[in-house]
């Protein structure tokens, strides 16, 4: 079998043009908090693995609405968000005035936007990618260019919906099994290795459907490794066993997969 694409950089502009035109949607349903996947999966598992702190300058990528900047910047962190939608910005500039987050625009494919961005920003201590990767068409260029925005030894920390469990070629299954008629939920999983972009809903209320680029773990280690980078961090959370097991066809009736994997790659000394 061949091996599985990475990037298709000819739908940069589309996917970015649907970006500007949901970015409204998007901050309505999360709103200033947050949502439940956000705040009890992604955030903490992040934080975690990031540290952010005093006298650490870190670089958003893909920040939407600036929450988790926000939440970096009351760490102490130095603080530049970034996005490639200009709609995202205006909202996370309003969301976030009176503090210190530096907000600029950085469309992670492009390398004229990377140029720009680290002729006033040289270096980073870290990196953070908040569920950005599987909407990014060309990793490589992003991969390429974090690793230019680090210092030697500085970290990216990124989140994304598993590979393994969360694609569209997968599906939910409630059934009962067992001498107790056990109610079990769960997933089944038709493709893996290569899975052609796609086009879904991440939120009911948005009028269009977004890009989304599925990529096997191996492709991302793979694409990390190419620019400098090694692993040496990873988690796979899942929602809390809280009673809505029995609730299926959801990802909080299924306490024992994990919806959302979070890496940590560390750039080599050079």
């Amino acid at each position: 079998m061949d091996q599985p694409v990475s990037d298709w950089p000819a739908l940069r502009a589309e996917a970015l043009r649907i970006w500007n035109d949901i970015a409204a949607d998007w901050d309505a349903y999360m709103g200033d908090a947050g949502n439940d996947f956000h705040n009890q999966l992604i955030k903490p598992a992040v934080t975690r693995l990031l540290r952010p702190g005093p006298a650490m300058k870190i670089l958003e990528l893909g920040c939407g609405a600036g929450l988790y900047a926000r939440d970096m910047e009351a760490m102490g962190a130095d603080v530049v968000a970034t996005d490639g939608s200009v709609a995202f910005l205006r909202i996370a500039r309003q969301r976030n005035a009176g503090n210190r987050v530096q907000f600029a625009e950085l469309d992670v494919t492009a390398q004229a936007h990377w140029d720009a961005l680290l002729a006033r920003h040289p270096s980073f201590d870290g990196a953070v990618a908040n569920m950005v990767v599987m909407d990014v068409p060309d990793f490589s260029v992003m991969c390429r260019n974090v690793a230019r925005a680090l210092r030697p030894g500085g970290v990216w920390v990124f989140s994304l919906m598993h590979p393994c469990f969360s694609s569209p070629e997968i599906g939910f299954v409630a059934e009962r099994s067992g001498s107790e008629l056990q109610a079990r939920n769960g997933v089944t999983i038709y493709r893996y290795l290569d899975v052609e972009p796609y086009r879904g809903y991440g939120i009911r209320s948005q009028p269009e459907r977004h890009y989304y680029f599925h990529r096997p773990l191996h492709v991302i280690v793979k694409a990390l490794a190419a620019c400098g980078f090694a692993l040496n961090g990873m988690e796979e959370p899942a929602f809390a066993a809280d009673g809505n097991e029995g609730q299926p066809l959801s990802w909080s009736s299924m306490p024992h997969i994990p919806p959302a994997m979070i890496l940590r790659a560390r750039r080599l000394e050079d």
